[in-house]
């Protein structure tokens, strides 16, 4: 039998073989035999991204446009290092919450936000029937081409409804769906044998293009080097092998391209299902983090080959690029090759359609029909006694009513578009939903308000700029004036519009308590969260046996067993007169939520149990951990400034140490200089007077030993110099102390350094000749001699070039301390080193000397020798001026 022949029966059995495995599924997990609660298996349901557009339509876009194709993979494989923190922490707030959509995510983030949850659900509707539609067209087109007809001159729209196998194959999937996807109330809850088709689909589509690119790569032609080798000596397909290809795309679409496949994957509804409500393990997202990207890879692997192979066999002939995958085998006579390939785009379409279907008909009934019914009285909350039969009708009708839609839009609007680009307009669409989304789980003063305003705006702009131009012919012209690629613009200027409204509003407005309740929830770790759990002692008045007489409305004879359960969790009975405690309460709001989503489930409750939203109680405690939070962000404040004064401190340090350094440098230079030079005129001497001992006349040789003499004794003070300052920073010199007249001290000070004073020319004031009365002080002498002498010393070494030196030494009583003071007209010292004139090394950093004239050490060695006397040193100076150095030593008494 021909392919044409069996097209419809295999489809059939194909469509019966689903409905077998996903009953057989379910009975296994009943057994507690799971089929799909492994890794591999959720790794693989994720591939229901991969729908009839990769199988059909990435083939049709790569044999026109070339490798842009691909950005659709990109983005999800871009996103694939970060993929698993955003899931893990979707996961685990969807889990704890029951969250069981995209729009119950978004709302209950919000503070459970009613409009929100609908006006997500209403544009998720509103971006994904399209999407099915095109599903549905793939599979009309697909069937069709088996059965005979051309796609590339048939309008499958014209086809009757009765004629048009699709709908009948709709039919089916509706009828799957409902049977598979809406027998468990609870919408948070797995669907054992439905994931189980998507599994088998993965894998299915997966082994069916493989073969298919084997066979047009090795079969059909003689490798792919040949088939790119042949592309490439053709003028009209050589773009197709370039970056740019035939739609002249630059960097920036490339950009957004991808961008928009990032958010996709993420937040398509369908993914959202399998990726986040079907998660049943949180360790699986570890291998499908790596697992889902090569699965992406692989079935790309032939997409380039098939689509110009496709070009090249039917040159000159009228062909449609989606469905090469058909055309090719059916061409070379290869009907079986051809029915698998059907059927794998089949199993591409079906995963869609089922998963698609069912997270819109969850959303449409728990975020818009409920709503509606509880606010316009529909469902009397009152009198109602049971429930539940009602909400799986409307679920029911809800995915009856999306497939016939879907089914409808591709009969008057889908037809005309290209598979691809009408995936494109569903992606933007859904990327409006993506700074909420994001901004939910990481920034916590985003409101309810914001995140309204930015859907709204973007959704607005993504509707003139994408869906309206394909209505409305003039607006299109309009647009088209533009020399960019629709897609790309539209994406730019939608989400730029809804950040700038989200973040904007969300600056300007407050959110609520509950708001803050949950996005304390989505941000923080919940173990950790100050609000994730509620007071168990905070009883409301509402009895136990209320708040099971009100979930079994929704949920009959299971909510009273649910009940018992969660209490006997807690190491307690279920007293059904008792009061409701405020754990029990939220446990039953978040059951409720699995069934209708949270925020019916908020509205019913607080209609219902009137529950106080927020108590003294708990507005005292949400008071109290809002301070507490204030407080530890004052803290991590308060610690940052200390972290940065202590920064500015170590780096401050650092600079000193930096400085001191250098001037140890500039000391071990300056002290080796002042070792060498006494040390040289020693050697030389004594050199000469060894050399010529007997020819040097006796008056020279004295002179000569003399200087060695002298130049022996600057040696000696040298080393001293360095040994007394070790001794003196290590506490290690010992002093002697003694009761003794200044006016001696300086009498021998002034005996040493005459000879000196007399060879500079320096005129000596000594004011404490005439001192009355004569004071007495108890100190080292030969240390308090050491600072005057390098005190008058410095003023001869330091004066002022063709000025005769004056110096006037004085002391006078302040107090309980005699204060002495030694006063020069030299050269002076700036002001900006008065401070650190007395520290190690300084004298060789002053900028007015050319070079040092000393150790470095002789002032520092003075200021320890004064304050191991318990007095102080200090100066007054002035450029060019001199300088008056005062030091202080306590007065004994006097004489």
């Amino acid at each position: 039998m021909s392919a044409a022949q069996l097209a419809i029966p295999v489809a059939l059995a194909y469509l019966a073989l689903l409905f077998v495995l996903a009953y057989w599924a379910n009975r296994r997990a009943e057994k507690g035999q799971s089929w799909t609660d492994n890794p591999l298996a959720y790794s693989l349901s994720l591939a229901v991204f991969c729908t009839a557009w990769t199988f059909y339509g990435s083939v049709g876009k790569a044999s026109s446009s070339g490798p842009v194709f691909l950005t659709t993979y990109l983005g999800p494989l871009l996103l694939s290092p970060v993929w698993y923190l955003l899931l893990r922490q979707m996961v685990r707030v969807s889990k704890k919450q029951r969250i069981s959509s995209i729009a119950d995510f978004i709302s209950a983030r919000y503070g459970k936000s009613g409009f929100l949850g609908g006006l997500v659900a209403f544009i998720a509707f509103a971006c994904v029937v399209p999407y099915i539609s095109l599903q549905l067209k793939a599979i009309t087109v697909s069937l069709n081409t088996l059965i005979g007809y051309d796609p590339a001159t048939t309008d499958f729209s014209q086809m009757t409804i009765l004629g048009d196998t699709a709908f009948f194959i709709a039919i089916i999937l509706a009828i799957f769906i409902i049977f598979f996807g809406t027998q468990n109330l609870d919408s948070s809850k797995r669907r054992d044998g439905l994931m189980a088709v998507i599994v088998f689909e993965s894998v299915f589509k997966l082994v069916t293009f493989l073969a298919l690119g084997f066979y047009v790569a090795y079969g059909l032609y003689d490798g792919p080097g040949s088939i790119f080798q042949a592309a490439l000596e053709k003028e009209e397909l050589r773009p197709l092998l370039s970056m740019q290809g035939n739609d002249n795309l630059g960097y920036w679409d490339w950009s957004w391209f991808i961008l928009i496949s990032m958010s996709a994957i993420l937040f398509l509804p369908r993914q959202f299902q399998v990726a986040v409500v079907e998660n049943s393990h949180e360790q699986h997202l570890k291998m499908a983090s790596w697992f889902f990207p090569l699965y992406l890879l692989l079935i790309n692997l032939f997409v380039p080959i098939i689509a110009i192979a496709g070009r090249l066999y039917f040159e000159g002939q009228a062909y449609d690029a989606d469905s090469f995958v058909l055309s090719l085998p059916l061409a070379e006579g290869q009907d079986a090759l051809a029915l698998l390939s059907f059927l794998g785009g089949l199993a591409a379409a079906t995963g869609m359609i089922i998963i698609a279907t069912l997270a819109l008909s969850t959303m449409v009934t728990s975020n818009l029909l409920i709503p509606i019914l509880i606010r316009t009285k529909a469902i009397d909350l009152n009198k109602a006694q049971q429930l539940s039969s009602s909400i799986v009708f409307a679920r029911r009708a809800a995915v009856a009513f999306t497939i016939l839609w879907a089914y409808i839009y591709f009969k008057i609007i889908a037809n005309a578009r290209p598979l691809v680009d009408t995936g494109w307009v569903s992606f933007v669409g859904i990327a409006q939903l993506a700074p909420a989304m994001l901004g939910g789980l990481f920034w916590r003063s985003a409101t309810k308000a914001g995140a309204k305003a930015g859907i709204l705006a973007g959704f607005i702009v993504w509707g003139a700029m994408l869906p309206l131009p394909a209505l409305w012919p003039d607006w299109a012209a309009l647009l088209a004036d533009s020399e960019q690629h629709p897609v790309p613009r539209a994406a730019f200027w939608s989400l730029l519009t809804n950040l700038i409204f989200y973040v904007g509003v969300s600056l300007r407005s407050k959110p609520s308590a509950l708001e803050l309740t949950q996005a304390a929830l989505f941000i923080d770790d919940e173990d950790h969260s100050p609000f994730a759990e509620p007071e168990e002692d905070d009883h409301s008045q509402i009895l136990n046996h209320d708040i099971v007489a009100l979930l079994s409305r929704f949920m009959s004879e299971q909510a009273l067993e649910w009940a018992e359960q969660f209490f006997e969790e807690k190491g307690k009975s279920y007293l059904p007169m008792s009061l409701a405690n405020n754990q029990f309460i939220q446990a039953a709001e978040n059951t409720l939520g699995g069934v209708l989503g949270t925020a019916s489930a908020r509205a019913i409750f607080a209609s219902m149990v009137k529950q106080k939203p927020i108590g003294q109680k708990q507005l005292f405690k949400m008071l109290q951990e809002t301070e507490a939070l204030l407080r530890y962000t004052r803290e991590i404040e308060s610690k940052s400034a200390i972290l940065q004064r202590t920064q500015a401190e170590l780096q401050q340090a650092n600079e000193q140490l930096k400085e001191l350094a250098q001037m140890k440098d500039d000391f071990v230079s300056t002290v080796t200089h002042e070792l060498r030079t006494p040390l040289t005129s020693i050697q030389s001497l004594s050199q000469i007077l060894k050399e010529r001992k007997d020819s040097l006349p006796a008056e020279r040789q004295a002179q000569f030993l003399a200087v060695i003499f002298k130049e022996s004794q600057r040696l000696g003070r040298l080393i001293d110099e360095v040994l007394d300052f070790q001794r003196l920073e290590q506490r290690k010199m010992s002093f002697s102390y003694s009761r003794f007249l200044v006016q001696e001290l300086l009498a021998d000070v002034l005996l040493i350094l005459e000879e000196s004073m007399e060879q500079n020319g320096v005129t000596v004031e000594n004011k404490l000749q005439s001192l009355r009365p004569n004071y007495i002080v108890e100190a080292d002498y030969d240390r308090l001699k050491q600072v005057l002498i390098n005190l008058i010393s410095n003023a001869i070494k330091f004066k002022q070039a063709g000025r005769p030196l004056r110096i006037q030494i004085d002391a006078e009583k302040n107090g309980k301390e005699l204060i002495f003071s030694v006063s020069d007209n030299g050269i002076g010292i700036p002001n900006e080193l008065h401070q650190s004139i007395f520290e190690q090394f300084k004298q060789g950093q002053m900028p007015s000397r050319d070079k040092p004239k000393g150790s470095g050490l002789g002032l520092a060695i003075c200021k320890q020798i004064i304050e191991q006397h318990r007095g102080h040193i200090w100066l007054s100076s002035q450029p060019n001026f001199g300088s008056t150095f005062y030091f202080s030593i306590p007065l004994t008494t006097k004489k």
